[in-house]
């Protein structure tokens, strides 16, 4: 296993898990995240030398050439919804690969509302988007204002307290299609995904609209 999200087959494949995101091990610093161990020693035992099933993304490879599944033992446990639920993983959709989302959501909210796991601890507290610097990228939960919004022919730009940069690309538009987005301006919403520095500039990806939450 190399965390809660990402293991090692017999085979030799290496298999990301659809639909979730674990705290990082942190293995350059050798400083976990909370709960990071505890969702990698629960992948662990729950898999360890037992046979498993892949169901397939229909992205099937990921951009570090990860095999893109979902995680099924023989009697049909899906272990995505475990880690969830147990609250050692947050959802995150990512399309194409959507199969099983609304039960992931479902199995995250269970797991906030019963304040299990993540979400009995200050992981699971957003960050404000006027604190992000250099040492605050990779997977976040983002709270702020929505300043401006910018459509183009390619993406949709949602400025987020002129510090981060919220872009939809136009091939993940159609799952926005009922959103009103010039509703969102001046309101205080949190979004969750990947923050990233490019020119100076704070960005994440919104890909799903299960990435965005209103306050």
């Amino acid at each position: 296993m190399y965390d809660g999200d990402s293991l090692k087959l017999a085979d030799g494949r290496k298999i990301r898990l659809i639909g979730i995101n674990t705290p990082e091990m942190n293995y350059d610093t050798g400083t976990p995240e909370p709960y990071a161990e505890k969702a990698k020693q629960l992948l662990e035992n729950t898999v360890l030398k037992h046979k498993v099933r892949l169901k397939y993304g229909t992205d099937k490879k990921d951009h570090y050439k990860r095999t893109l599944a979902h995680l099924l033992l023989n009697d049909e446990t899906n272990i995505q919804y475990v880690l969830l639920e147990k609250g050692y993983a947050s959802n995150i959709a990512i399309p194409p690969n959507l199969w099983m989302h609304k039960c992931y959501q479902a199995a995250e909210k269970l797991a906030q509302k019963t304040k299990k796991g993540i979400w009995n601890n200050r992981i699971s507290r957003p960050i404000k988007a006027k604190s992000l610097d250099r040492n605050r990228t990779g997977y976040k939960r983002v709270i702020g204002r929505i300043n401006s919004i910018d459509h183009s022919n390619k993406n949709v730009k949602l400025y987020f307290d002129n510090k981060l940069t919220l872009i939809i690309a136009k091939n993940n538009s159609k799952y926005f299609k009922n959103f009103n987005f010039e509703s969102f301006i001046n309101k205080t919403v949190t979004v969750k995904g990947w923050v990233r520095l490019k020119q100076n500039r704070f960005i994440m990806d919104l890909k799903h609209p299960s990435a965005i939450e209103t306050n």
